[in-house]
């Protein structure tokens, strides 16, 4: 009788499986991503949710929100929202230039949150964030989805360092400096520029696109990217692809010597060109970034991008030129 009893009661018990928290897609509104900026009033930010009606309709609802913390106006804008905010969905942080002295506010926020990845990738707006949001973009959709897209496209190009959120928190830890993707506004239209470096304190400057580059070649083992346009005799020029690059590194004393060979492939030229040639120019130019580059990190004090931990930094230069491409 125990058994019949106990046999009749299962099925009952599956009848109870289920989410009591669950929610249907159209109670929900997916979040693209969030744009924060420092006011005399508090902490704004502009959240962008994702289009969900017809083609035609580009853009999703934005909402805005003032606060005394990031949290704070977080949660005032989902106090407003007509729906329920999704954030797995949530691409990238833009976070202004005056409110990279609170990034690590944000991101402890973003830390605590219950439905936000950790891929997450915080991006820094030349000037305030939320200009950027309502800047146009080539695609017509919202800045959050092109700047995904440029990730995508642009990987490796090494002009400039899409950072994870959980990458950027091991390297904040470890070296107590990081640089993040800026995105900057050109009339209405919005563009990937390059790399801010963020110290403790905040923001210390900016990096260009091809500042970004030479600072990964010294930094980073791996191919990809190409150089500017060098010129040659005659006043003719060549383009080249980063096919294999390589570091080393030594210290000597309070210096560090850096190592570096790097094979390159003329990716277009035009007439008849010496491989020596090519070397010798591509070794010039770099050697003469290299030397640009670390002049104006020690100039506005965030020599410390190069992780020398304080010693002077010397660079040999070793050029190797391919023909794996063919150029034109």
């Amino acid at each position: 009788m125990r058994f019949l009893k106990i046999f009749c009661i299962l099925p009952l018990f599956m009848m109870l499986s289920g989410c009591f928290d669950y929610n249907e897609m159209n109670m929900q509104e997916l979040v693209n991503g969030v744009a924060a900026d420092v006011t005399a009033q508090g902490i704004r930010v502009n959240v962008v949710c994702a289009a969900t009606g017809s083609e035609e309709e580009k853009l999703g609802t934005v909402y805005e929100a003032t606060g005394k913390s990031f949290f704070d106006a977080v949660r005032e804008v989902a106090k407003t929202a007509d729906k329920k905010l999704y954030w797995g969905h949530a691409s990238c942080i833009l976070i202004g230039e005056e409110a990279c002295g609170d990034i690590d506010s944000f991101f402890d926020a973003i830390l605590r949150a219950q439905d936000v990845y950790l891929d997450i990738a915080p991006v820094i707006a030349k000037g305030e964030a939320a200009d950027i949001v309502s800047a146009k973009t080539a695609s017509g959709a919202d800045v959050f989805e092109s700047i995904s897209g440029a990730f995508a496209n642009e990987r490796n190009s090494k002009r400039f360092r899409a950072r994870r959120l959980w990458e950027l928190l091991r390297e904040r830890s470890s070296s107590g400096v990081c640089i993040l993707p800026t995105v900057e506004k050109d009339g209405e239209i919005i563009s990937l520029s390059g790399g801010a470096v963020i110290g403790e304190e905040g923001l210390r400057g900016h990096l260009s696109g091809e500042q970004m580059l030479l600072l990964s070649l010294l930094t980073e083992s791996g191919a990809g990217g190409y150089l500017p346009p060098t010129e040659l005799s005659g006043g003719r020029q060549v383009s080249f692809e980063i096919l294999a690059n390589e570091i080393r590194r030594k210290e000597e004393g309070d210096t560090v010597r850096i190592l570096h060979s790097c094979v390159l492939s003329p990716a277009e030229v035009k007439g008849e060109v010496d491989a020596g040639e090519m070397e010798r120019v591509a070794k010039a130019a770099l050697e003469s970034g290299f030397s640009a580059l670390i002049e104006y990190a020690e100039e506005n004090d965030f020599g410390d991008i190069f992780k020398t931990g304080g010693k002077r930094l010397v660079t040999e230069t070793e050029i190797t030129v391919s023909n794996i491409l063919g150029g034109k």
